[in-house]
């Protein structure tokens, strides 16, 4: 009864085994094909994120702190403008006795200009200021930080994927060897259960 008993242990596991096997050749056919693809896309991604860094590092970063300084000199330059224009109209209105209202409206429209080119100048100087000091220097964290992010991501990439693969082969292996072995041991538990069938001889 032992003996039946089993054996009857072991072919109810042998479908799950055949199963599991089947599922570990999948996982490792699979790994083979995608890992290689997937350290090259690694590798690519390293490379991008690199350029980037070295691009920003180089050109976008010391363009964008041109550009933000170019910003508060074009708003002064605005501001300039305006301010002259609107004392020039002014002197030129004050000294006719009698402004005309055509003259006024002109007077008006130039103070308008004038105080709107005053506080884009102050906007301007904020905005920029704060741009040099915080914006732009977390910028530069921010790409310098994806590169090394990268570069790590790259490193654990390359030692990590093949030995999965490594480890799924084995465990393949292992499922394999363990197969063998159920399915010997089912024949010798068959066998044995035929020898215990003594029969008399008379």
């Amino acid at each position: 009864e032992k003996l039946k008993k089993a054996i009857r242990e072991v072919e109810l596991a042998e479908p799950a085994a055949k199963l599991a096997l089947k599922i570990a050749e999948a996982e490792v056919t699979a790994l083979e094909e995608t890992t290689p693809r997937q350290l090259t896309a690694a590798r690519r991604n390293k490379s991008i994120t690199e350029e980037n860094w070295k691009h920003y590092e180089n050109t976008g970063h010391p363009e964008a702190v041109r550009a933000a300084k170019k910003s508060i000199q074009f708003a002064q330059q605005g501001f300039e403008y305006t301010k002259e224009e609107y004392e020039q109209l002014k002197k030129m209105y004050e000294a006719d006795d009698l402004t005309e209202e055509t003259e006024e409206i002109i007077l008006k429209r130039a103070k308008n200009s004038f105080d709107r080119a005053t506080e884009n100048l102050r906007l301007a100087k904020m905005r920029i200021d704060r741009d040099i000091k915080v914006t732009l220097p977390r910028q530069r964290d921010s790409s310098r930080a994806a590169a090394e992010a990268a570069g790590v991501n790259f490193s654990n990439t390359i030692q990590s994927l093949p030995r999965v693969l490594e480890q799924k082969r084995y465990a393949l292996e292992k499922t394999r060897r363990d197969r063998v072995k159920a399915l010997r041991t089912l024949r010798n538990l068959k066998a044995d259960l035929v020898s215990l069938d003594v029969r008399s001889p008379v």
